[in-house]
C-alpha cells in the first residue's frame, strides 16, 4: 500500500527549512512524492537515514511516523527500523492489533522487533512460514525471508528456516 502526500501536506513539514539539502530532496523524492515504485520494490535509498542531520532528520522522521500512522507503507516501515525512534512504537502495535494482512502484520512486527526486541515476532514469523494454505504469502516468505530474519539470532534464523522444510 502506497500513498503520495499532496503538496499542500509536505509544505508543512518543508516549509521549516531555509534550503533543503540534496539529501532530504532525495528522501522527499523516494518516500513521499516520487514514483511508488521505487517504494513497493524497496528501492527507495535508504541511505539518507544516515545522511540526514539535524533538523532535516528530524522532519524527516515525524513525515514517517505520520504517514505510518495513515497508511502501513513497506517503506516507512523499514524506516523506522533503520532510525529507530521510540515514537514509532505505540504507532507498530496499533498496526499489529489492528491489520489484517499477514504480510503487513508480519512487516510492523519486525520493526517493532528491531526498535524493542518484541518477543512475538519470532514465533509470528515462525507460524506464518509453516501455514502453506496462503501461497502468495508463503511465496513472498520465502522470496524475502532475509529481510525478516535480519538481525535475528543465528538460533532463531535456522529455526525460521526449519519451518520452510
Amino acid at each position: 500500500m502506497q500513498r503520495t502526500m499532496s503538496s499542500e501536506e509536505l509544505s508543512k513539514y518543508v516549509s521549516k527549512l531555509k534550503e533543503p539539502s540534496d539529501t532530504f530532496k532525495l528522501f522527499i523524492d523516494h518516500y513521499v512524492l516520487g514514483d511508488i515504485w521505487i517504494r513497493s520494490r524497496g528501492d527507495e535509498d535508504t541511505s539518507v537515514w544516515s545522511k540526514l542531520k539535524g533538523n532535516e532528520l528530524e522532519i524527516a522522521k515525524q513525515i514517517i511516523l505520520d504517514e505510518l500512522k495513515i497508511i502501513p507503507d513497506e517503506s516507512y516501515l523499514r524506516a523506522v527500523s533503520i532510525f529507530k525512534d521510540d515514537r514509532a512504537i505505540p504507532i507498530l502495535e496499533l498496526l499489529i492489533e489492528s491489520l489484517s494482512h499477514s504480510d503487513q502484520k508480519l512487516l510492523a512486527a519486525k520493526s517493532l522487533y528491531d526498535l524493542t526486541g518484541y518477543q512475538d515476532y519470532i514465533p509470528m514469523l515462525e507460524t506464518i512460514c509453516n501455514n502453506r494454505e496462503n501461497d502468495m504469502l508463503y511465496s513472498y516468505l520465502k522470496y524475502s525471508i532475509g529481510q525478516f530474519v535480519s538481525g535475528l539470532e543465528e538460533a532463531d534464523k535456522v529455526r525460521i528456516m526449519k519451518a520452510f522444510e
